[in-house]
């Protein structure tokens, strides 16, 4: 995801081993005989698509309706039992500051589970000569600038300064903000709040962080992500800039910019740096509190390791705890319980295929106190399955929370990343680790086998699509048996009946000359 940094090996069985990351592939095992019942959520847009992923994972277990409407939505529907499950970047606040709008449980009692890592990014569109600069970077102070409309053009000689004296050409800035409720306006409030608070008040009228953005002037105030990402497809917004998470650039083939940090190195947001920041992250988990579930992001700000980013935030899955919930039912939730396992264990690796953080152990060992807390408001509910020790979630050593795998994992940015250097060149590579497994080495003449190919690393933030070949070796030479177009990560399966003993390999083929290969595989037919 990073421009100007190399894979690291940990990462390929840190994120993307093969026996997790099915995307929808891995078979999910009952948690009990307990029946499982239909679950309703709706909340962030920003995790619909690892929400979405969870879902059919879980299905024909039990079917799981998500709608990604946004956290505020989706923190009212939770309030007025109108679903079972919120979703929500952002905490309850009590009085919403900028609306003046209730903004409570209304009395329904729930536990906040985080699920999901992530950050505000800022992906853009700036074409100069035809050409999309990939490598934009803008200090705090820039960005606060931009989005409170101090600067209004891309020739300022504040962003000429943070980009090392490259200076951009006359062109009208346009910020893109969310015009309902969301985690990425939150957050940033937050951090101006925090980090440029007269900067803030001075726009906003008041020093208070908001889940809806005072859009004013020339700002575009669109609908969710999803429009977010639209809008600056289109090569007739050159000159936009929009405060979103970093899957909408993903997304969009977009880039995002490097945001300078304490240590003085501009950094993106991938899963290495989000995952790292987020270890010094806290949570409020006393339900007595009016801030409970409130996380305390300040350390964040003022982390001088160079490998972090700044506005990084995670989201949490509420669900119903008490005991007389007029919508649960046991089977409900055993539903919930279930759900919850697979978001923090197979489905953390699956979120980083989707272009998420994965979450600190700390984190996941909060969630997994609202699965007991599920059993606590109902014995019929069986958790024995779902633990933290059985758990596979990759950023700790099974069966070990207290060892966190993500400091000593995550790479050191390149020197061309300092603030007195650079900006480091953007680079855009295809390079992915593969891995073949087979469901069977030993199959019966005729009989089909699954050839299970994991493309284990993506290195920037740009969505390649290449082709993958799975390959037999015959007489000398490599032949192609089946191909799929796919992304260059995540899992793509090939379904042969072997005629005869041979070995097998997959073939990955993307922009470059030179191909990944994965080991090879021998797979015996008997006859």
């Amino acid at each position: 995801m990073v421009s100007g940094r190399s894979p690291h090996p940990w990462r390929f069985a840190f994120a993307f081993c093969a026996i997790a990351v099915g995307l929808g592939l891995v078979p999910f095992a009952p948690a009990a005989a307990t029946t499982d019942a239909a679950v309703t959520g709706s909340g962030s847009s920003e995790a619909a698509a690892a929400v979405d992923q969870w879902s059919a994972d879980v299905q024909p277990r039990f079917p799981v309706a998500y709608s990604g409407s946004g956290s505020s939505q989706g923190k009212d529907d939770y309030a007025n039992l109108a679903s079972d499950f919120a979703v929500t970047d952002v905490p309850y606040l009590g009085i919403d500051p900028e609306t003046a709008a209730e903004d409570t449980d209304r009395g329904r009692v729930y536990g906040a589970a985080p699920v999901l890592a992530d950050a505000v990014a800022f992906p853009y569109r700036l074409e100069v000569d035809g050409k999309l600069v990939r490598n934009l970077r803008l200090s705090p102070l820039t960005l606060a600038d931009i989005f409170t409309l101090r600067i209004t053009n891309w020739d300022s000689p504040l962003i000429s300064h943070d980009n090392n004296g490259r200076k951009l050409p006359s062109l009208p800035i346009v910020p893109v903000v969310h015009s309902e409720g969301s985690g990425s306006s939150y957050w940033f409030t937050s951090y101006l709040v925090a980090e440029q608070r007269a900067i803030w008040r001075a726009f906003n009228g008041a020093s208070n962080a908001s889940q809806y953005w005072p859009r004013q002037g020339a700002e575009v105030a669109l609908d969710g992500s999803s429009s977010i990402g639209d809008y600056l497809a289109q090569k007739a917004n050159n000159g936009a800039i929009a405060m979103d998470e970093p899957n909408t650039a993903l997304d969009n083939d977009l880039p995002v910019a490097a945001v300078e940090n304490p240590a003085g190195y501009f950094t993106t947001p991938p899963a290495y740096d989000v995952e790292l920041s987020l270890t010094k992250a806290s949570v409020n988990t006393n339900p007595s509190s009016p801030h409970y579930a409130w996380p305390n992001l300040k350390p964040l700000y003022a982390d001088k390791d160079p490998r972090s980013y700044p506005l990084s935030y995670f989201g949490d899955l509420y669900v119903p705890t008490s005991p007389s919930d007029p919508r649960m039912s046991t089977a409900k939730r055993q539903s919930l319980a279930d759900f919850l396992d697979r978001a923090e264990c197979q489905g953390q690796r699956e979120a980083g295929v989707l272009g998420y953080g994965l979450l600190p152990p700390k984190l996941v060992t909060i969630a997994f106190a609202q699965m007991s807390a599920l059993k606590a408001a109902d014995p019929g509910v069986d958790v024995s399955k779902d633990t933290i020790a059985a758990c596979a979630n990759p950023t700790f050593p099974k069966g070990h929370p207290d060892v966190d795998l993500i400091p000593k994992a995550t790479p050191y940015p390149p020197d061309c990343a300092t603030a007195g250097a650079g900006p480091c060149a953007a680079q855009r590579t295809d390079a992915t680790a593969l891995e073949l497994t087979v469901s069977k080495r030993s199959v019966p003449q005729h009989h089909r086998t699954a050839f299970h190919g994991l493309l284990m690393y993506r290195p920037s933030h740009t969505r390649i699509i290449a082709t993958v070949r799975l390959e037999r070796r015959h007489h000398g030479h490599w032949l192609v048996l089946a191909k799929r177009t796919t992304s260059a990560y995540g899992r793509v399966v090939f379904h042969l009946k072997p005629t005869a003993t041979a070995s097998y390999r997959l073939a990955y083929l993307g922009p470059s000359a030179r191909p990944a290969v994965s080991a090879v595989i021998k797979v015996s037919v008997r006859h």
